[in-house]
């Protein structure tokens, strides 16, 4: 049962600068070290494997920090965010992925903010969306839908249906998660709730890894530079520092601004692309950015006084 609301002074103005500016520069950038880490290894098996170091990491040095051990009420929380967050939402994308294609998987997973603008007027705060911020979510679609192609999109003939139900309940999944971290009893501890967080999802993995993927070419496989160099990138900023950014800000920011990382990623994955990769960035592309940047400013200009919602177990 969540506590009563209770009226906090307003989280940093810098602070919330530099947590957006990892959660949309560092999950945009995760396109590029998970591509290059899934070409020979599972993605489940990978993702469980990212999630078990970097909550592992994290547990530690809370413990070593002398933070208290958590409650079981505690864990019961993490374990059900965890789960809906980097549980679902990633297993199924990974899932998804490789059954349906790329542009309509993209386009999905774009329509974050949009369930969780509904789910937060149906479901959680009851408070309507004004006109700004739907005009900001449709814009943020219009540009994904531009940034794709209309061309990508009509390849969805003989489309796996089956999959693109999977993601679906997914992208709804972290749009839950995300409206239900606040309400839940996790630890003061932005830390300790984090790296429970992570834990839960990497053991939710696991099985999941092991129902679907077969284990028994991973004895034989030998790890590659690439392959450790893309791993230890998911784990320290990926999980570690993007996460734990996420986290704090579905506790202290409007969850229609939270959820505008959606629209930015795949901008900067392009960004990246035609850095590393020399990729071309054409007309097209320039401008489905600039729409989606316009929708992200008109949610953010919405949402500009930032009040932390009600949160329990302190």
């Amino acid at each position: 049962m969540s506590a009563p609301v209770t009226t906090t002074r307003p989280p940093d103005r810098l602070r919330l600068i530099l947590a957006f500016a990892a959660v949309y520069l560092i999950w945009g950038s995760t396109y590029l070290a998970v591509a290059l880490v899934t070409k020979q290894l599972p993605p489940l098996f990978t993702s469980a494997l990212r999630f078990l170091i970097a909550g592992g990491l994290m547990y530690g040095y809370a413990r070593a920090r002398g933070i208290a051990p958590p409650t079981a009420r505690n864990w019961g929380a993490a374990l059900l965010v965890g789960t809906l967050l980097l549980g679902v939402g990633n297993g199924t994308m990974a899932i998804a992925i490789q059954s349906i294609p790329t542009g309509v998987v993209a386009l999905l997973i774009a329509s974050l903010p949009l369930w969780i603008v509904l789910l937060n007027w149906v479901a959680f705060a009851r408070k309507r969306p004004g006109p700004p911020e739907i005009l900001g979510v449709a814009l943020g679609l219009l540009g994904m839908a531009i940034l794709i192609g209309p061309d990508r999109l009509r390849t969805g003939e003989g489309l796996d249906w089956a999959g693109v139900g999977i993601l679906l309940a997914g992208t709804i999944s972290w749009a839950i998660g995300t409206l239900t971290a606040p309400r839940t009893p996790l630890p003061a501890s932005q830390t300790m709730a984090t790296a429970m967080q992570i834990l839960a999802a990497g053991v939710v993995l696991v099985p999941a890894s092991l129902l679907r993927e077969d284990w028994s070419a991973l004895a034989g496989h030998r790890w590659t530079f690439t392959e450790i160099t893309s791993m230890g990138y998911l784990v320290i900023f990926g999980s570690i520092v993007a996460f734990t950014c996420y986290a704090w800000l579905v506790q202290v920011a409007p969850p229609g601004l939270v959820s505008t990382y959606a629209y930015v990623n795949p901008v900067v994955a392009l960004l990246l692309g035609a850095l590393v990769l020399n990729e071309p960035v054409t007309g097209r592309s320039v401008l489905a950015a600039a729409i989606i940047i316009g929708g992200v400013v008109l949610i953010t200009r919405r949402k500009r006084s930032v009040q932390s919602p009600p949160q329990s177990g302190k």
